[in-house]
């Protein structure tokens, strides 16, 4: 051993020395007296901190990750806790940067500092989830991801579509390929209980994308899901969850019974058929909703009993009576309230949900059809009017980007509200028979779009006509002109105001043009 300036000690002598050396620190130490506090280190210097990450040339940095992070585990961790709070950001990445990105965007959502980051990251982290259905993600972080994606999704653009009903089935069958159908079974995943608790939710959130699509849950999970072992587990989980798995079971049993009804063209018979329904799938309803523990549950109830109620619309107007319009108008109002008075734990707004803020966008098509048709009294009018109101501001509000489910939702009811002509004919009489009918509850939801996309077209031809005949009087045309002017016309192209109806990516957000049975879209050019 060599030691300052290079001399050669032995190496007895040298540990005697050291042992020397700390007694005699151990000593001053203790001398040490109150009035002269150690020195105090600061947490953070010994911490080891965040690394930036780079995701298709998009660098972020440790401190915007850090903040992301926070409040992803403030506004969204407590609404679907799937993921572990105590695990950091460096160790996520290294588990799944699938899931890592997916927490991050969510977290970037209404993030002040950078507002434009969820934009750049939107496209980046919908690529990813596409890309990520292959062996080499781990299956559980697969779930975890789609959960969160599919709870609050990134809005379509003119580049990227995400089907949500697709990754719906996928949802399902990923959770069943890492047996979470069968965590409750002893040895069969190794997950137990939280295996449980994230099949639940992944049953929860196909449901929810089912109903918003307006299409039924195929999926059979009885089998699963009402055995004894199961239920027992199912007990062991929070509260909230358990009721949300209940009232997700009843929607799924209901779209069964639905289908098995003649809802195209109903008899008096079908009808009566379907009033038994409602009441049974009300009662049910009534019996969880006496259970509830927490307040805050109250919305969950609330969309449930919704999504049921607005199955009284496929009645004819003729044979609708005074009970099933006030069911529908007390259903709609009661859930709107709940999510402007801000008693859920989707506050703040731009933590909603996808499926509440669609909700109560149902909600409001709901109270626009009993309004404009004369189905309620004056003070009901009034008041459904009112909240309607509040209801387009709420919308907007929820919006963290442009073009996003908030953004185009707020806008499109408030030209739903603007436009008059909605549910009446040429003649001024009132028309509220639902003719879209294959959306189950979505349906009257899809019939207002479309008739107010109707009415609006119908009037931007006419407005168009009648400017070409002013022009006509005043200004000489060439052919080309002429020409361009009635293919416009013939089309429906011809637009003085592109933003007059904000429908355009709105169908695909719900996945309501699968069949595009409507003729809303452009149709494929023929073969001859």
């Amino acid at each position: 051993m060599f030691s300052t300036p290079f001399e050669r000690v032995h190496k007895r002598k040298r540990i005697e020395e050291l042992e020397k050396q700390t007694v005699a620190l151990q000593r001053e130490l203790q001398s040490i007296t109150p009035s002269q506090p150690l020195p105090c280190i600061d947490p953070a210097a010994t911490k080891r901190t965040t690394q930036s990450r780079t995701i298709n040339g998009i660098e972020v940095t440790a401190t915007i990750i850090d903040d992301c992070f926070i409040r992803y585990h403030q506004k969204f961790h407590p609404q679907l806790p799937v993921l572990d709070s105590s695990m950091s950001a460096d160790k996520l990445y290294e588990r799944s940067t699938l899931l890592f990105w997916v927490v991050l965007s969510l977290g970037s959502r209404g993030y002040e500092k950078h507002p434009t980051l969820v934009q750049s990251l939107s496209p980046l982290v919908t690529s990813q989830v596409m890309v990520s259905m292959n062996p080499k993600v781990i299956p559980i972080d697969l779930v975890k991801a789609l959960i969160l994606f599919l709870t609050w999704p990134f809005p379509s653009n003119t580049f990227h579509r995400t089907s949500q009903f697709a990754l719906g089935g996928t949802i399902i069958h990923m959770a069943m390929q890492c047996g979470l159908h069968t965590a409750h079974l002893d040895g069969t995943s190794g997950l137990g209980l939280e295996g449980t608790k994230l099949w639940a939710y992944a049953v929860i959130v196909y449901q929810r994308i089912c109903t918003n699509s307006g299409q039924p849950a195929l999926m059979s999970l009885e089998a699963y899901n009402e055995q004894p072992r199961f239920k027992d587990a199912l007990a062991e989980l929070a509260p909230t969850l358990q009721l949300q798995f209940k009232l997700s079971s009843i929607i799924i049993r209901a779209q069964k019974a639905f289908v098995a009804l003649n809802l195209q063209t109903m008899t008096l018979q079908d009808e009566h058929a379907l009033d038994l329904v409602l009441e049974r799938l009300n009662s049910q309803i009534d019996r969880i909703e006496s259970g509830l523990i927490s307040s805050s549950d109250l919305i969950y109830i609330a969309v449930a009993r919704h999504e049921v109620t607005a199955m009284h619309f496929f009645k004819s107007p003729e044979t609708s009576n005074v009970k099933s319009c006030q069911s529908i108008f007390s259903s709609a109002t009661r859930l709107l309230e709940l999510v402007l008075d801000q008693e859920t734990p989707c506050a703040p707004s731009d933590a909603c949900p996808c499926f509440v803020t669609l909700a109560i966008l149902m909600g409001g098509s709901h109270i626009l059809r009993l309004v404009r048709g004369s189905l309620l009294t004056l003070e009901d009018q009034e008041y459904g009017a009112g909240l309607y109101l509040k209801l387009v501001e709420f919308l907007k509000s929820c919006s963290v980007q442009k073009g996003d489910s908030g953004d185009r939702g707020g806008t499109l009811a408030e030209k739903l509200w603007q436009n008059d002509r909605i549910f009446r004919d040429a003649d001024g009489s009132i028309d509220i028979a639902l003719r879209v009918r294959n959306k189950f509850a979505s349906s009257p939801m899809a019939d207002l779009v479309l008739r107010g996309e109707e009415t609006e077209a119908a009037t931007v031809v006419a407005s168009s006509r009648s400017t070409a005949l002013l022009q006509d009087s005043t200004t000489s045309f060439t052919f080309d002109d002429t020409a361009s002017s009635a293919s416009a016309l013939a089309d429906g192209t011809f637009s003085a105001d592109t933003n007059a109806f904000p429908i355009e990516g709105f169908w695909g957000d719900l996945d309501l043009d699968m069949n595009n049975s409507w003729g809303i879209f452009e149709p494929i050019a023929e073969t001859s």
